[in-house]
């Protein structure tokens, strides 16, 4: 036995989506975090604005979770992309 044979493999960032706008990766980072997953954005954004700019970005936006967390990330991102989007009127809001 060696001395690592008792450490578990260190967690990586791995990536767990790619997203077109920033938007889509501020919504999806939002859901993952809001679920005590840490996130990081990496994006190739240029310009002034960088990552707050939330139109489309060539190359995409990429979010990355700790290697353990990505089964969990992926599945909490596929129910969030399987359920449909709800518009409210404001009668809605008022009255619902």
């Amino acid at each position: 036995m060696t001395f690592n044979d008792d450490v578990p493999e260190r967690a990586q960032w791995v990536q767990v989506a790619n997203f077109s706008t920033g938007l889509d990766a501020d919504i999806a980072r939002d859901l993952l975090e809001m679920a005590d997953i840490p996130v990081l954005v990496q994006s190739n954004a240029p310009g002034i604005f960088g990552l707050a700019f939330q139109g489309v970005v060539a190359g995409g936006v990429s979010l990355l979770v700790p290697s353990p967390e990505l089964d969990r990330a992926r599945s909490l991102l596929a129910e969030a992309a399987a359920r449909p989007l709800m518009l409210l009127d404001d009668d809605t809001l008022l009255h619902p």
